[in-house]
């Protein structure tokens, strides 16, 4: 995502440095802090995968009397029906498809049931650690989207990713998956992903 900012009004005191949050489903999470302005306009790029939907920037100036104003730019992303796998620095090593998407989520919290006696239901403790995975399948044709060559390459040297669907999922995790080639006009690529730090 390119972003685009002009840091000054000519009547004001100048920008010194700002911070960029991006919130996405309610997580709000950091692109820049204290990045400071040498230009009245630049860009920045945001490499960290968006959703099908609408993204939210806020991005905050800080001047030199150290005044701080807030700007708030919704950005909205169309996938169309495709789904991506990013990883490496920036996320920038992309595989996409499309054809025939199914997936099945499980997520998890961590439960425990306690049987005690004098009582005919166990007792339910609940923790904090929780656990969310996508097993997903996807048609890939010819010319429409990675090969399975790439895809195969992708498996081989993906350290942490990013997993998008159109439905607006994005999980952060590690992956596997297999692709299936029967014949030359298309593969079946089924993969997991499973959310991890």
């Amino acid at each position: 995502t390119d972003l685009k900012f002009a840091t000054s009004d000519p009547f004001e005191v100048a920008a010194v440095a700002l911070n960029i949050m991006r919130t996405i489903d309610g997580v709000t999470e950091t692109i820049v802090a204290g990045y400071p302005i040498t230009d009245s306009e630049f860009t920045i790029l945001d490499t960290t995968p968006t959703i099908h939907g609408t993204n939210t920037y806020t991005v905050t100036t800080i001047s030199e009397d150290g005044a701080a104003t807030d700007a708030v730019q919704d950005l909205v992303t169309t996938e169309g029906s495709w789904a991506f796998l990013s990883t490496g620095d920036g996320y920038t090593s992309i595989i996409n498809f499309y054809g025939k998407l199914g997936f099945t989520s499980t997520p998890q919290r961590s439960i425990s049931l306690i049987p005690t006696a004098e009582r005919t239901l166990p007792i339910a403790l609940f923790g904090e650690n929780r656990s969310s995975q996508i097993d997903g399948s996807a048609t890939i044709f010819p010319r429409k989207g990675s090969t399975p060559a790439e895809i195969e390459q992708f498996l081989l040297t993906a350290t942490k990713v990013c997993y998008r669907d159109p439905s607006g999922r994005r999980i952060f995790g590690a992956v596997t998956g297999s692709i299936d080639s029967p014949n030359t006009k298309s593969a079946l690529f089924t993969y997991t992903v499973a959310e991890a730090s």
